[in-house]
């Protein structure tokens, strides 16, 4: 890379709402609110993986589930910030995500992954709100299925809970990857649109919300000074549920996004990336 490129390293196990973010942040990328906002800077080597999901993004649709290819391909998005020159990449090692549940289940990474965290300058790492962070048995729920069947389930690791996978992926990555200290890491709660419903006692803070409904990532990444330096935010890339956006369907994509920063919220899904490389 380039003297004033910068690298920024998207981590999040499958199913996490890395795609429909980095389909969102294409198109916030694309239509810059401001002259000394992020932009677009050309265009990837293989943009196949953003195209391809592209037109059920942009009608506000249900997306489809990313199949792992035969062969993982890094997703790469470019972007510069004109006031500085400083240009940067988001980076995906592979599409769906399953590296990061590789190096938990198997012990292992590939090589030019390990390579790479080297020239990471933070990263981003996404949750769920719409998801639990432990598992079920936590809550007496398969225990008691147990109980009731004389067939035993073998547990295997990738059922681990996804806060305890996270963890450890993030420990992995400081301690044998050689990225910079303290790392800075940006957590993405996805699929906030499904905070603040009605009934809904989580709290409407990002950092509160991460606090009790992830207590064990967020207490890792705050015990951790040395390591890592954080922020929390809430994002919704669709604006609201996918296939069911109503009057939101008819606002361009770039617009309907949603980003939440303690009590604030914006539709500028590169606040993220900016406090990642220093420039806010």
């Amino acid at each position: 890379m380039e003297a004033n490129e910068q690298q920024v390293l998207v981590i999040g196990l499958p199913e996490t709402g890395k795609t429909s973010f980095i389909q969102a942040l294409d198109e916030v990328l694309k239509h810059p609110a401001t002259q000394q906002a992020l932009r677009a800077d050309g265009l990837a080597h293989d943009r196949s993986y953003i195209q391809s999901g592209k037109s059920v993004f942009l009608a506000g649709e249900i997306p489809g589930r990313t199949e792992r290819p035969l062969e993982d391909t890094a997703v790469e998005l470019w972007f510069q910030h004109p006031p500085t020159g400083r240009r940067g990449r988001l980076y995906l090692p592979d599409e769906k995500g399953e590296v990061f549940r590789d190096q938990w289940v198997n012990r292992r990474w590939e090589q030019d992954y390990h390579k790479s965290l080297v020239d990471i300058a933070g990263a981003l790492v996404f949750v769920r709100a719409d998801e639990k962070s432990r598992n079920d048995e936590r809550l007496g729920i398969l225990a008691a299925q147990v109980v009731t069947s004389n067939i035993e389930r073998p547990w295997e690791m990738k059922e681990a809970s996804a806060q305890v996978q996270l963890v450890d992926v993030l420990q992995f990555i400081v301690e044998h990857g050689g990225p910079p200290r303290p790392l800075r890491v940006a957590v993405i709660i996805s699929a906030w649109d499904t905070v603040g419903h009605a009934g809904d006692l989580r709290p409407r803070d990002p950092m509160k919300f991460l606090e009790r409904e992830w207590a064990l990532l967020a207490q890792y990444l705050r015990a951790n000074p040395e390591y890592y330096t954080s922020k929390i935010y809430g994002v919704s890339a669709y604006g609201g549920k996918p296939g069911a956006l109503g009057a939101l369907a008819a606002l361009p994509p770039h617009e309907r996004a949603q980003l939440v920063e303690g009590t604030a919220t914006s539709s500028d899904l590169t606040r993220p990336l900016r406090w990642l490389l220093a420039l806010d």
